[in-house]
């Protein structure tokens, strides 16, 4: 597929898939965030024309700060953690026609900013919606945590999953949901 002019007939995921067997890593990650940028301007106006009205320059630009500030988020730091977890930490199945909210935080106390995400299989292990979230906020692991469960709550009630558990890594929540 080499030499394409911009009126071959071709489907998105035969173009995709010729492109991505020659990126680097970096290229095909800049390639999915512009295509998802201009996918979701589109999707929020309703309309091509909008889309074709981007500067390149703005489009290319946004998607590399997104990429920083994601790479910036998921770094790895070294030195203290908010909460310590003794014991492997293992996922559960919900029960049989239910729904499970598993939910997990981190916080980075330097930026004063959390992050929290969640996953909701059903019985099978199907994962039946996720979220993910960040928060500029400074707070203890507690109260991230509960944040981060009654979000899940709210999430599951709003997607429709309404027979639902909630499972979390952090006993003192639980203990005070319970």
């Amino acid at each position: 597929m080499k030499g394409l002019k911009c009126d071959d007939k071709i489907s998105f995921l035969d173009f995709f898939l010729s492109r991505t067997q020659c990126m680097m890593e970096e290229e095909l990650v800049l390639f999915c965030i512009i295509t998802w940028r201009v996918w979701f301007v589109q999707r929020i106006h309703g309309t091509a024309e909008l889309v074709l009205e981007l500067e390149l320059e703005t489009v290319f630009a946004w998607s590399t700060n997104f990429i920083a500030g994601f790479m910036a988020t998921n770094v790895n730091v070294d030195g203290p953690r908010g909460m310590v977890v003794n014991g492997d930490i293992g996922w559960t199945l919900p029960t049989n026609s239910y729904f499970k909210i598993n939910c997990d935080t981190a916080i980075d106390v330097g930026n004063h900013v959390f992050g929290m995400g969640m996953v909701i299989p059903d019985h099978q292990g199907y994962v039946m919606a996720s979220d993910v979230q960040r928060l500029m906020e400074s707070c203890s692991p507690q109260v991230a945590e509960a944040v981060a469960v009654l979000y899940g709550l709210n999430f599951a009630i709003d997607t429709g999953l309404l027979q639902i558990s909630v499972e979390t890594d952090a006993l003192v929540v639980v203990h005070l949901i319970n």
